[in-house]
């Protein structure tokens, strides 16, 4: 029974991702949608996001905490006008390739 638990914990430590570590004890992680979870009293291993570089799991993947869009994002087109026969919608000043770039979004004019 030993030798089995032994197994699969140093299969976890190969398996691991990229931007997380291995722990043989943890009882959750933290998210983007959850940064300070409470974590209940359970002991166990596997790979999580690692924590003292401020990563959090989003979508599966470990990223930085920057990368978390806030729970109400600021809406750009409030208060902002645009001519008849046109609304404003929001548009990414820049693409996001992927998940750990924080996108920034401004307003612009579109036609209906």
């Amino acid at each position: 029974m030993f030798f089995y638990l032994s197994s699969l914990i140093l299969r976890a430590i190969r398996d691991c991702g990229e931007n997380e570590v291995f722990s043989s004890c943890k009882g959750c992680e933290a998210t983007c949608e959850n940064p300070k979870p409470t974590c209940p009293h359970t002991c166990l291993p596997g790979c999580f996001c690692d924590a003292e570089e401020s990563l959090v799991r989003k979508k599966g993947r470990c990223v930085p905490t920057e990368a978390c869009r806030p729970a109400n994002p600021i809406d750009v087109c409030k208060g902002f006008k645009c001519r008849a026969g046109t609304y404003c919608k929001p548009q990414h000043v820049k693409p996001c390739p992927d998940l750990t770039k924080v996108c920034e979004e401004k307003a612009v004019c579109v036609k209906f």
